[in-house]
């Protein structure tokens, strides 16, 4: 007799933007959650493109700006971002809260870059919202996103780069990518 049994997909990711977003994040909503703790606009960005080492520099840069944090704790967490966002990607869904401040615009560019470098085709959804990421406004976008395509991915990654050169301020990064929220 063969087995009928069919395994489910991995639950979303929902990646968040920031600690508070996170705190914000509705209780009663048990699905997994990345916070992606880096401040792009910090610092000196390697032009580098191997993941280990630019996250080993960008330990340091954050060190420098909050010296009571180790580096190498640092590392360990950017480290950690990077693989939870990349095994994720590979086998599910990634959601992307954020918001259309410069902050997140950079982060956002910089997330797509490395979906865009990973070769995987996850269901990527994006929730960008001019709001603060509160409880009220979680609820109130929970059915709403756009789905990225492979051209979206490289517009960000493309947008990443020119940033990475100093061509693109951060508050222009990403503005040519078109939102077109869906029920989701």
């Amino acid at each position: 007799m063969k087995s009928t049994a069919t395994s489910s997909p991995a639950p979303p990711l929902h990646l968040l933007n920031g600690d508070c977003a996170l705190d914000a994040w509705p209780p009663e909503w048990q699905e997994d959650r990345l916070v992606w703790r880096e401040n792009y606009l910090l610092g000196p960005l390697p032009e580098i493109a191997d993941l280990t080492t630019f996250s080993r520099e960008r330990a340091t840069v954050l060190h420098r700006s909050a010296p009571e944090r180790d580096a190498a704790e640092i590392f360990a967490e950017l480290e950690t971002m990077n693989r939870i966002l990349l095994e994720r990607a590979s086998s599910g869904t990634v959601r992307l809260w954020f918001d259309r401040c410069p902050f997140d615009r950079v982060m956002l560019a910089r997330i797509l870059r490395l979906l865009w470098d990973s070769g995987r085709a996850p269901k990527i959804l994006l929730t960008w919202e001019n709001v603060v990421w509160d409880t009220v406004n979680f609820r109130r976008f929970r059915h709403q996103a756009a789905r990225l395509t492979g051209d979206d991915l490289a517009e960000g990654a493309a947008q990443w780069e020119k940033f990475l050169r100093g061509q693109l301020a951060p508050a222009r990064v990403l503005e040519t990518l078109i939102y077109d929220p869906e029920t989701v």
